[in-house]
């Protein structure tokens, strides 16, 4: 009897990796990826205000964002388009001892006052905010105090230890702190409460990042999580995490985008909207002149759409023949996928080698062949936002 459990394949699900398996249903996070360096678009130069940005959130059309250690517990609001001061919020029961992060959810905003050069932090807090209250002049906090459920040393290590963090992110009822370890170059996930009060945060898991995490943001309409950092020779990155499980960030897909962008101390991102985030960089001098800037980067080359969600019933109810082909293949739509938008057509080592728009009148679509080589080939079709793969042979 076919039942959903004896159906499921555990494996790599995403057609851009080179361990793509076309038979996997469900993602255990084994994916792999080339690596891959770009050179982000830079908007421009941020005002003197906000030379030492640490953290970015965009809402209600603007940026904001705030200065880390030793300066005034304020928010301060940028036009994304000019990166003009827009105002400063002062948070009037607040101090800055290193504000590193800001994010929201649909209430709140949480600003993370827990940068830790030294390890040796006890008064590790949280601040939280109502959302409202960046309408006015003023706003008084909520706080969130904690510690780390396995942290035992804390001897002062400065620049030297794992329990600094940076980064921050709200999903659910949970607030998540991404550590930024100085010597083994992972990164930690803790979990703590949303409400005020005193935790010890608690371990949710561990990826080796390759270098120091110092910024984070959750893109809610994707389930993306998107992490910044740099690695010891100020050479920025971000991590892209998605399709996975819950809050298991780190249990589905992991890439890493490389940028080529030297002494870039990259520490803040903010989900714009689809696949386009915002990333900024503060002031640095130590070599050169880095002035605190703005960039853009669009993760929709790097990041495909989650195929272990799909239900088998949907995965049966679509064809392609031939298999094998030679000149020319067909894909036939079942009764129940009368939503197909799109379908793409990936090589075995899943590079993007042709892209096609399903039209809603379509009960079956050709797709000609004949410049292609021979050799294996995926077929990804996407339906009510979820994608389904096969896999074809070009027999030449």
């Amino acid at each position: 009897m076919f039942t959903q459990a004896n159906a499921q394949v555990s494996g790599c699900t995403d057609p851009k990796s080179p361990a793509f398996n076309p038979s996997a249903t469900v993602n255990d996070g084994s994916c792999t990826y080339n690596p891959t360096s770009i050179i982000p678009e830079k908007l421009g130069n941020l005002p003197a205000a906000v030379r030492e940005t640490s953290g970015l959130m965009f809402w209600n059309g603007l940026l904001w964002t705030h200065n880390d250690s030793g300066s005034q517990p304020e928010l301060t609001a940028l036009d994304p388009e000019s990166r003009s001061v827009v105002k400063t919020l002062r948070i009037g029961n607040a101090g800055n001892v290193d504000w590193e992060d800001i994010t929201r959810d649909d209430t709140y905003v949480y600003i993370g006052d827990f940068g830790n050069n030294n390890g040796n932090r006890t008064n590790l807090r949280i601040y939280k905010v109502p959302l409202a209250d960046l309408d006015t002049e003023s706003a008084t906090a909520d706080v969130i105090n904690f510690s780390y459920s396995d942290q035992e040393d804390f001897t002062s290590k400065p620049n030297n230890n794992d329990y600094d963090a940076e980064a921050l992110i709200a999903v659910g009822d949970s607030l998540y702190i991404f550590s930024k370890n100085w010597v083994n170059l992972r990164t930690r996930v803790y979990s703590l409460p949303k409400n005020p009060g005193t935790y010890l945060a608690q371990v949710q898991g561990n990826i080796y990042a390759d270098g120091m995490i110092t910024g984070a943001d959750f893109n809610a309409q994707d389930s993306i999580v998107v992490l910044c950092g740099y690695n010891k020779v100020l050479q920025p990155f971000v991590w892209l995490l998605w399709d996975f499980r819950g809050i298991d960030f780190f249990g589905g897909n992991k890439r890493k985008i490389n940028f080529n962008l030297p002494f870039h101390q990259i520490e803040g991102v903010a989900w714009k909207d689809g696949a386009e985030y915002w990333l900024s960089n503060e002031e640095f001098t130590q070599i050169g002149n880095i002035p605190a800037a703005l960039y853009t980067i669009k993760t929709d080359d790097w990041i495909s759409r989650p195929v272990s969600s799909a239900s088998e019933s949907i995965k049966a109810d679509w064809k392609v023949f031939p298999n094998p082909f030679k000149d020319s293949l067909t894909i036939q739509a079942g009764d129940a996928m009368l939503n197909i938008t799109k379908v793409r057509l990936y090589s075995s080592a899943g590079q993007l080698v042709l892209e096609r728009t399903w039209q809603p009148e379509l009960k079956q679509l050709l797709i000609h062949t004949e410049d292609l080589p021979g050799g294996t080939y995926i077929i990804a079709v996407e339906s009510s936002g979820k994608w389904t793969t096969k896999a074809v042979v070009h027999a030449r």
